[in-house]
């Protein structure tokens, strides 16, 4: 019997049509979100991620206990199973998931043949692939022949890239960046996307936010229209539409709101204050005017000033040694 692990209930289901037998793990957590802090193990960990996704409305406190501790003895008893494996796909919401599973297994000794992988960022049949969502059943069958083993290299390497996505110095990101990530092939990309989410230079946006304001500002006002715009400008669309409400919601308060929302999500109609078109121009700091309080990975941003920010231009952190 297997243990297949993938990256949420759409992806699970799916298997489950296509007819894989033993048992479907879905991870669920939007680990791209949130506090990741450098330390705390599985358990702990889980506890941190169950508070804080709580604390959004992504489900009740008991709820995400429930799930994580249900998740988190399903992977423990590993040893159940004749094998694992692991199906994701490019973006980095799964990428950070492939690294938090694979951290688990180095730590815990998990070797062997039975370990295998599925990790895809194209399908012949699927133009605009951006997930295992857009498969049939049909589809993604044949995947299961692609699989590949999980090599001691892709152990190591997800170790030093867990850890350093939890670190709070982002340059760790970087020099992982820069070194050899080919043993996991999307590794690279999407922790570059993750960097991206750092306050810019530019106007103290991360890249998703001004995606949200530009599109606003260019006239798409409906809410569901503009998360469809943002995603069409991603290389490997990662941010779910709960996320992409939580951000704006985020944006419209506070002392100096950047956007009015008028009505309820996906049907909310979206307008731009006076504040948020200043800085869409660039005119003024979103970290000046409204501080920040957010997480990302092992990054904390809190106060009025950012101690890291993320130079568009040269593509590269920047360390505000004044902040």
């Amino acid at each position: 019997m297997t243990l297949h692990v993938t990256n949420g209930d759409s992806a699970a289901q799916l298997l489950r049509e296509a007819g894989f037998g033993g048992t479907i793990l879905p991870w669920r957590d939007v680990l791209h979100e949130g506090p990741v802090p450098a330390g705390p193990q599985l358990d702990e960990l889980s506890e941190l991620r169950a508070r804080y996704l709580a604390a959004r409305g992504w489900g009740t406190l008991d709820e995400l206990r429930t799930s994580f501790f249900h998740r988190n003895t399903t992977l423990r008893n590993w040893g159940r199973y004749d094998g694992m494996l692991l199906w994701f796909e490019h973006d980095l919401y799964d990428q950070l998931q492939i690294l938090q599973i694979l951290d688990y297994l180095a730590r815990n000794h998990v070797r062997g043949a039975s370990l295998s992988m599925i990790c895809i960022g194209n399908h012949p049949d699927v133009s605009d692939f951006r997930g295992l969502g857009d498969l049939t059943p049909e589809q993604i069958l044949p995947l299961y022949d692609r699989r590949e083993r999980i090599t001691e290299g892709m152990l190591r390497l997800a170790r030093e890239a867990w850890a350093a996505f939890r670190d709070a110095d982002p340059r760790r990101v970087e020099r992982l960046i820069a070194g050899n990530t080919t043993p996991l092939p999307f590794l690279g990309a999407a922790l570059v996307r993750h960097l991206e989410q750092l306050p810019s230079t530019f106007n103290g946006l991360g890249r998703t936010e001004h995606h949200a304001l530009v599109g606003i500002a260019s006239g798409v006002t409906d809410s569901a229209q503009l998360f469809i715009a943002h995603e069409a400008q991603e290389e490997a669309p990662f941010v779910g539409d709960w996320s992409f409400w939580a951000a704006l919601r985020d944006l419209a308060g506070g002392t100096h709101p950047l956007l009015q929302i008028h009505g309820d999500f996906p049907k909310a109609t979206l307008t731009l204050s006076p504040d948020g078109a200043d800085v869409v121009s660039g005119d003024r700091d979103a970290i000046a005017l409204r501080g920040v309080r957010r997480w990302l990975g092992g990054i904390h941003l809190c106060g009025g000033s950012a101690e890291w920010r993320w130079d568009g231009d040269s593509k590269r952190v920047v360390h505000c040694h004044n902040q």
